[in-house]
């Protein structure tokens, strides 16, 4: 099996982190337990102390690097704010130096799409080819004629998908992939917190949807999961699982990243072996109600951050601001109304804002779960909320994901869990 992806820094300013990873990287390191892990086939610097840096990493993560990857023309990275913010990238003209190409093959290929090289830059002979395009960008169309006489699998997020398939619907979007490129025998949608959508052709040919839960983890790093989740899925098509199971599996895989952050997936979570980590929730689509202050600017750039997470994360979201505005006294109701409504609460708790504080109260009155987050909340002010029925944590992308399983049912940990 081999794996052709990016090798891109990755920088995250809260929490601080800077590693050297990308969907390439992290994918052949999350297989690095096979019997016979993969190879990567990746884009390099052409700086000799950044290629030290790269083979130093694949080192350590026990990822083999193929011995004739091409070089590019500048460095990539992505840098985040959060682990839930859309990465600025850091070179996104990168290019492949002149004459130079991936060529690859194996029975079995994982292909993300990569900064530096179009499909018509990258050569993969293989019988399957999962294919996970990565970014919009290379979604305008794909073009699949890289890979005309494999089975292809196509792996992407919601975005991507609605892109690809041309059509605001999900299930129609994968649908008309499917209609539209003969050798496409399965469309898997990652969801986020949803888990994933697995859209195939059934023995007459017709189209069918299978939904896949995700595996609620008491932490979560999404940073990779997707890359991850189709390393996952990869090696269990690999070993001739049908497209469910693989999923099934892939969704192990994110789950254990997530909650780990551990680059090697054990081989019992890829053997199918998935005890260890809490059954998956339904994959339905809650509405959160959004409780936050949002007067200053701090604020409701953060307000607009978790709604945009909470959305991609396969959830509908009431937020006052967006579904009532500031306005007078009368909003107090409108926003109670609204907050009935809802399966689950995610409340921004720093700033102890009174409005918030109010509709957590109500909320749990009501027996509507609460998530809340804060980095600087006030011990003693919080005591009501721990020694009830709010989760609370210290770390958003957590309180992002447990917010949207709470709505789909999962029982949030009363007090502090991150």
């Amino acid at each position: 099996m081999i794996v052709v992806g990016g090798t891109y820094g990755e920088i995250v300013v809260v929490p601080d982190s800077h590693e050297l990873r990308g969907s390439g990287m992290r994918a052949a390191a999350a297989l690095s337990g096979r019997d016979e892990p993969p190879v990567l086939h990746t884009v390099l610097d052409t700086d000799e102390e950044l290629l030290d840096e790269a083979a130093v990493v694949a080192w350590s993560l026990k990822v083999e690097l193929a011995a004739d990857n091409p070089r590019r023309s500048e460095p990539v990275a992505f840098r985040y704010i959060t682990p839930i913010s859309t990465p600025a990238v850091n070179g996104p003209n990168s290019r492949l130096l002149e004459d130079q190409e991936i060529v690859a093959g194996d029975r079995t290929a994982l292909v993300f799409g990569l900064i530096e090289a179009p499909l018509s830059g990258v050569h993969v002979d293989a019988e399957t080819v999962i294919f996970d395009p990565q970014r919009p960008r290379d979604a305008e169309p794909v073009n699949l004629k890289s890979f005309a006489d494999a089975r292809v699998i196509m792996v992407a997020n919601s975005t991507e998908i609605r892109k690809i398939g041309e059509r605001g619907d999900v299930l129609e979007a994968s649908s008309r992939v499917l209609e539209l490129n003969a050798n496409v025998s399965g469309v898997v949608t990652k969801r986020g917190a949803a888990g994933c959508i697995v859209s195939s052709r059934d023995g007459q040919g017709a189209i069918r949807h299978d939904f896949v839960g995700a595996h609620p983890t008491a932490r979560v790093w999404p940073i990779g999961s997707g890359d991850t989740f189709s390393a996952g899925l990869a090696h269990a098509i690999d070993k001739g699982a049908d497209l469910v199971e693989a999923a099934r599996t892939g969704s192990a895989a994110a789950a254990h990243w997530c909650s780990t952050k551990s680059p090697a997936v054990p081989i019992d979570v890829l053997s199918g072996h998935y005890g260890s980590l809490p059954r998956p929730v339904d994959p339905t689509s809650p509405r959160i109600y959004l409780a936050a202050p949002f007067f200053s600017v701090s604020e409701r750039w953060l307000v607009e951050s978790v709604r945009d997470e909470l959305y991609s994360l396969g959830a509908d979201v009431w937020s006052p601001v967006h579904k009532v505005g500031h306005g007078g006294l009368e909003v107090a109701q409108k926003d109670l109304d609204g907050l009935l409504e809802c399966d689950a609460v995610i409340a921004l708790l720093d700033h102890g804002d009174p409005g918030t504080v109010f509709e957590v109260g109500w909320a749990v009155r009501h027996g509507i779960p609460v998530v809340g987050f804060g980095t600087s909340v006030n011990s003693d002010g919080i005591k009501m909320m721990a020694g009830t029925r709010v989760e609370l944590h210290r770390d958003l992308s957590t309180a992002c994901y447990r917010a949207v399983w709470a709505g789909m049912g999962l029982r949030p940990v009363p007090g502090w869990i991150t």
